[in-house]
């Protein structure tokens, strides 16, 4: 993120649009800058001043539509229902689970593995999905409900050997699959062969079952660390 010190805070611009920093030394001074009307997001870490464990002050900010926080160990996350208008969410780190449902208007997530987090796959206007460290004791997706949608999934640090317990994420087009270092296998993704554009597959050395996805329909371009399967724009380069 490009943050940047403007006076008394911290900001991100991205895109056109402002994100508040939340510094724990001066929340209310943080809530009243926000609520001037410049931003459309907060955002926090330790090192930007955020040492909450808590989402408490998200109450007071009701009309927020994205959040990104890391580096938590959060006691309380319920400040987060508050956002009723909430389109981003970005929350990485140690928290409580929470109920995906009451969340509805979400069109991008990005969490780690919270094994207590439920009903994701009521996020049907859901279109990117970044999932981190996933590291369960069955090493497979059998226990974890995906959202029920998304265009564009990020799988980073799975324990998993192959994809055929993967659920959800209907209409996928754009899956890539980063630091898996137990996966062997792609089978499971003849589930989504009518929709997958692109595969991009890094750092997974023991990945051998893989070529059959060049097989798929609508398969544009897939790269298994390095190995070009198939590539109808050369100049387009994938990370």
């Amino acid at each position: 993120m490009p943050i940047r010190k403007i006076g008394d805070f911290y900001v991100n611009i991205e895109d056109g649009k402002k994100q508040l920093g939340i510094d724990s030394n001066n929340i209310s001074g943080c809530i009243k800058e926000y609520k001037s009307g410049k931003y459309d997001g907060v955002f926090g870490s330790a090192d930007y001043g955020f040492k909450e464990d808590n989402f408490d002050f998200l109450h007071e900010l009701s009309n927020v539509k994205k959040i990104w926080f890391n580096d938590l160990d959060l006691k309380n996350i319920d400040g987060v229902y508050s956002l009723k208008s909430l389109e981003h969410f970005g929350v990485h780190g140690k928290r409580t689970g929470l109920n995906f449902a009451l969340l509805e208007n979400l069109i991008q997530i990005s969490t780690d593995w919270i094994s207590k987090d439920e009903k994701l796959d009521s996020c049907i206007h859901n279109e990117n999905f970044y999932f981190w460290h996933h590291k369960p004791k069955e090493k497979s997706f059998e226990k974890y409900t995906f959202p029920n949608c998304s265009n564009e999934v990020h799988l980073n640090w799975s324990n998993v050997y192959d994809l055929t317990t993967l659920n959800g994420l209907k209409g996928m087009k754009r899956l890539r699959i980063h630091r898996c270092r137990n996966l062997v296998s792609l089978r499971g993704l003849e589930n989504y062969r009518d929709t997958l554009e692109e595969v991009f597959v890094d750092t997974c050395g023991k990945l051998t079952e893989y070529n059959f996805i060049g097989n798929f329909p609508k398969l544009k371009l897939a790269v298994v660390n390095g190995d070009v399967l198939k590539n109808e724009n050369p100049i387009k380069l994938l990370s």
